[in-house]
């Protein structure tokens, strides 16, 4: 595809003279493993003028694609499959060269060694022959797809060649550079990279020659100046600095990652109609109801440019700011929806939770989410935030992807989300986010309640034109009552609904009575008071279950809640829970999110925890909570269980224990349960903390550190153990606080702070010793060991170790005596006495192996292969 396109099977060259069949086989190469429907065929096919039959014409185009590449029905190997409305081609990764150019990228990417990353540059730009798909007649093709493959060949020349300056390859680097100014000659970058090298071989002169002719180019065909990187590289070379390099090193592009995806492995299995293409599609779904908003829709149709497919600036935000309930995530999904098929790379969602319950999404933890969608590996995903934004933005780059970022803080919480091109980003806030306007130029959409108009019009909308031209005057009454908020209007057509013998002036009535306001609305008049009548209207018309349910979901510490929460906090059976939680949903007091999950607005869930606080009793709350932090603290145990069978249990004092706790079938079930409820877990703890659970709350961080090490989730680990540490001191329990002070100190060895870890784990050990505990002294000293052993304090590491191993072996624990004799294999190791480091790892290995210890047996496995690699 990198040139001509050039086919072949078997090692048999294959002539595919006709245009079309190209073109189908173009399209199905650029988007490989991928499903391509129909009708994008058709327009790469036929560019915008089909025959009346295009998809029987298609059709016959494919069984011919597939007679000349010899792809038989009854091939093991079939390439092309069809579904009903689209087609797909299965390719391994190496059997496409644009795929195998993309990996070349991506390992270069990764590679550390400058000279390594250069080399790999060099074999990805290898590839190419000439245009991408030069020979394929589609006008669509090549201004829709072929400009980002292109893109990214230019950043991986322009990459390739800051490469080659900073090895002072600068001959190699000349010749190639003068070709790639004449291919490009409006390109600024790789004329300053020209000159850089010109200046570094001792060309000053030509360096400065190379500046007038880009300098005379660009005023001559556009009227305009250079860039500033441009005229500081000129102004570099003019005054002699050695090292004009650095100027693009403080702007250097990351590596493009491919605006399609790499592929994904081909397994030679015939592809079902569920799978997946790839492409995140994460928008909530619209509401049926919408009105108005034709000013601020038009303002956001004025973002996108041309066709569609670009956008000017390469980044484009808009921000939708407004008082809560005033609709800024329906306008914003409303409008996502609308234009979501010029984003063909993907739909972003991500709720930063900026003001209500549970806290705010930190930036760190919103980019792991977004890397998550994006199929980074977790492994691969860094620490710091500032590292997991660039990825981001490399993973983003010269993608075509709409983001929709809900419920934002503050510019300070959105601007480490931010692509780096290409995309258009939408944020939701109460706050006007003026830091985003000021730095990064982002357009404000300030929303405001409804006008008299709309309002009357989402009325009619639910209420039907009948009983609205009946009732015209209570309706705008009601619409003045409910001060124009669109959630107040939805929530009272609502009740009208439900209460088709009640007048609308009688509702409008019902509000004017009440005047209070709900505290968390910050605004200088009393709308809220009637927010809170329309609230209380759906939850009056409750069932005694449903508005008991409501309450209590409201003193829930999580951002959201299934049915198996719900039904431990309410103390009811998971089918009853579930019913409600529908029933809640279809009343518009609560809203879905994903899969069988749900949550409060807000605002609702303010008023949730008034009605709480007024109709339960203290004991009641407080019950409901405990009931739902035990069935928390029974699954994180039992979850902890599968991933680590040999753990040290501690005796769990659960008050409250779940009739129907969750079914955890193996490690990968007990994962997937962790990762769906990590944050809830871990405002459960802070629940606790706060309520003074002391038992409680060290339990659940101890039960959870495994995953907290497994997963990198530091932050969290440290977090919660602090807290643990407390709990643990304040309840008097010395093996509790022991255990904890050591599992903390290991968090901080796994970040690194091995002063902090050294510190903990000697407080550790002197509380095993006063409390007699000889396991927790020999899993503390084999702490130790790892601790001593990265500070390079190898002998004091092998001290620690022989130690834990006697004390293991002191109490018959096979699964510390293999940990401990790993950590005098790697000791030995480290001291170079490597005849004495293989004895105590085969040992290890054994022992694991014996045990049905998977973890220890990899351990000792890699720490045998490092000796023998030594």
């Amino acid at each position: 595809m990198l040139g001509t396109l050039e086919i072949s099977r078997a090692g048999r060259p294959i002539s595919l003279p006709a245009a079309k069949q190209r073109g189908v086989l173009a399209t199905l190469l650029l988007q490989a493993n991928q499903k391509v429907s129909h009708d994008q065929l058709i327009e790469r096919i036929w560019d915008g003028t089909p025959p009346n039959d295009a998809r029987g014409a298609l059709h016959t185009h494919v069984a011919r694609l597939r007679r000349a590449l010899g792809d038989g029905h009854h091939d093991a190997r079939r390439l092309i499959h069809t579904f009903n409305d689209s087609y797909v081609i299965n390719l391994a990764p190496s059997s496409l060269d644009l795929s195998t150019f993309r990996d070349l990228t991506v390992r270069a990417a990764a590679t550390q060694d400058a000279t390594g990353k250069a080399d790999l540059l060099r074999q990805a730009l290898a590839l190419w022959r000439g245009p991408v798909l030069a020979d394929v007649p589609s006008e669509s093709l090549h201004r829709e797809e072929v400009p980002w493959v292109m893109e990214e060949r230019l950043r991986a020349i322009e990459r390739w060649f800051q490469l080659g300056l900073q090895l002072a390859r600068h001959d190699e680097t000349i010749v190639t550079l003068k070709e790639a100014t004449a291919d490009h000659p409006y390109h600024e970058r790789l004329w300053a990279q020209l000159m850089i090298a010109l200046h570094k071989a001792g060309r000053r002169a030509e360096a400065l020659e190379a500046y007038r002719t880009i300098d005379t180019l660009l005023r001559k065909e556009f009227g305009i100046d250079p860039t500033q990187e441009l005229v500081r590289v000129h102004s570099a070379i003019l005054n002699d600095d050695p090292e004009p390099a650095r100027i693009l090193d403080e702007t250097q592009p990351g590596l493009v990652t491919p605006s399609r995806q790499v592929l994904p492995p081909d397994t030679g299995e015939e592809p079902d109609s569920e799978v997946s293409d790839g492409v995140p599609q994460q928008l909530p779904s619209g509401i049926a109801y919408f009105t108005g908003r034709d000013k601020e829709l038009k303002a956001l149709d004025g973002l996108l440019v041309g066709d569609g497919h670009e956008t000017s600036p390469p980044i484009v935000i808009a921000t939708i700011s407004g008082m809560g309930g005033v609709g800024k995530t329906t306008l914003a999904v409303h409008w996502a929806h609308r234009v979501m098929d010029r984003f063909p790379d993907g739909l972003l969602y991500l709720d930063l939770r900026g003001f209500g319950p549970g806290g705010h999404v930190d930036p760190g933890t919103a980019l792991e989410l977004l890397l998550h969608t994006l199929d980074v590996p977790a492994e691969r995903i860094p620490a710091r935030t500032d590292a997991r934004s660039a990825m981001l933005r490399s993973v983003l780059a010269g993608r075509r992807v709409l983001m929709l970022l809900d419920n934002a803080r503050d510019s300070a919480q959105v601007r480490p989300l931010l692509p780096g091109s290409h995309a258009v980003v939408l944020v939701t806030s109460r706050s006007q986010l003026r830091g985003l306007a000021v730095r990064e130029g982002a357009h404000r959409v300030p929303l405001e309640q409804f006008s008299p108009a709309e309002s009357t019009a989402l009325l009619t909308r639910i209420l039907g034109p009948e009983r609205i031209s009946a009732q015209a005057r209570a309706a705008e009454e009601l619409a003045r009552s409910c001060v124009h908020l669109p959630l107040a209007l939805t929530i009272a057509a609502e009740h009208a609904t439900c209460r088709p013998g009640c007048s609308l002036k009688d509702l409008a009535d019902e509000v004017r009575d009440q005047r209070t306001a709900l505290d968390t609305l910050d605004t200088a008049d009393d709308h809220e008071a009637s927010l809170r009548a329309v609230f209380s209207w759906s939850y009056r018309a409750l069932e005694p279950s449903a508005a008991r349910m409501f309450r209590l979901l409201s003193l829930h510490p999580g951002a959201d809640v299934s049915p198996p929460e719900a039904a431990a906090l309410a103390g009811v059976t998971i089918p009853e829970a579930r019913r409600l939680l529908e029933l809640l949903t279809d009343r518009s007091l609560l809203e879905r999110t994903i899969r069988d999950r749900h949550r409060f607005h807000d605002l609702l869930h303010a008023y949730a925890i008034e009605q709480s606080h007024q109709e339960d009793s203290e004991t009641e709350r407080t019950t409901a909570v405990r009931r739902a932090l035990d069935w928390y603290l029974h699954t994180a145990d039992r979850a902890a269980d599968l991933l680590e069978p040999t753990r040290r249990r501690f005796p769990l004092t659960i008050t409250h224990v779940p009739a129907d706790p969750p079914v955890l079938a193996g490690p990968a079930d007990a994962m997937a349960w962790l990762d769906e409820q990590r944050a809830n877990l871990i405002a459960a703890i802070t629940l606790s903390a706060e309520h003074g659970w002391h038992a409680l709350t060290w339990r659940l961080p101890h039960v959870l550190w495994r995953f907290f090490f497994v997963r990198g989730h530091v932050r969290d680990w440290i977090d919660t153990h602090l807290l643990a540490l407390d709990a643990a001191r304040n309840a008097g329990d010395p093996r509790a606080l022991a255990e904890t002070t050591k599992n903390l100190g290991f968090a901080y060895w796994r970040s690194g702070h091995l002063s902090e870890a050294l510190t903990y784990h000697h407080r550790a050990l002197v509380l095993d010793q006063e409390s007699g505990d000889r396991w927790g002294e020999a899993k503390t000293r084999n702490h130790l060991g790892f601790i001593y052993d990265r500070s390079g304090r190898f002998a004091e590491a092998l001290d620690q170790q022989h130690r834990s191993l006697t004390l293991y072996e002191q109490e018959g624990d096979r699964c510390g005596q293999g940990r401990a004799l790993i950590g005098i294999g790697n000791a030995y190791r480290q001291l170079d006495q490597h005849a004495a480091s293989v004895p105590p790892l085969k040992r290890a290995l054994a022992i694991t192996r014996e045990i049905g210890d998977r973890w220890g047996e990899s351990l000792a496995l890699i720490a045998i292969g490092f000796t023998y690699l030594a």
